[in-house]
């Protein structure tokens, strides 16, 4: 979905003054696969730009896509994992999809859980994968057999989406479905 987006987030991040825009666009680049678009605006920053251990979240996170994006799964999760940041969990996303990448649904599920529970006034950016986590959370318990939590997840899922866009109402759907599975009785 992002690549389609592609365009705009150059032509957007190439505007005068729109450094915050060009790392944005960096790390919607690199999450969508293209690192060297990721590069490309980076490299337009200058060293504001390079990795280091004090680098914002957003650079760190440009970063760890580009890595993620040249198959590298496991240098994106070790860059994402020593993010230090204000913004207490904004890491976590990131995280959690690495893992779920690396096909670890545990630690991705630990990811999320922390998110989740990080105060929402905290979490700064990314509450937009909220419904996203929480379906992924609501298979990862129904597969170990935890209906309770994962009827709390599916839930959550159908409130935060229940006016999303039409092209979502079929995720919605699936999780009224995976929830009347999970508690017959109501």
């Amino acid at each position: 979905a992002v690549r389609r987006h592609l365009p705009a987030l150059r032509a957007t991040a190439a505007q005068p003054g729109a450094e915050g825009a060009q790392v944005d666009a960096a790390i919607g680049c690199a999450w969508a696969g293209d690192a060297e678009c990721a590069r490309e605006l980076l490299a337009n920053l200058g060293t504001r730009a390079e990795l280091r251990p004090w680098s914002t979240v957003e650079v760190r996170a440009a970063y760890a896509g580009i890595a993620r994006a040249e198959g590298d799964l496991r240098r994106a999760l070790q860059i994402m994992a020593e993010t230090r940041t204000n913004c207490h969990g904004c890491e976590l996303t990131f995280i959690g999809r690495l893992y779920e990448e690396l096909e670890q649904p545990d630690s991705a599920a630990a990811a999320y859980e922390r998110y989740i529970g990080t105060p929402s006034m905290d979490r700064l950016w990314n509450d937009a994968m909220l419904p996203v986590m929480h379906e992924m959370l609501g298979g990862y318990y129904e597969q170990r057999g935890d209906a309770n939590a994962a009827a709390q997840h599916y839930a959550r899922v159908i409130a935060l989406w229940q006016n999303a866009d039409p092209v979502l109402q079929p995720r919605v759907e699936a999780a009224r479905q995976r929830l009347a599975q999970l508690q017959p009785d109501r």
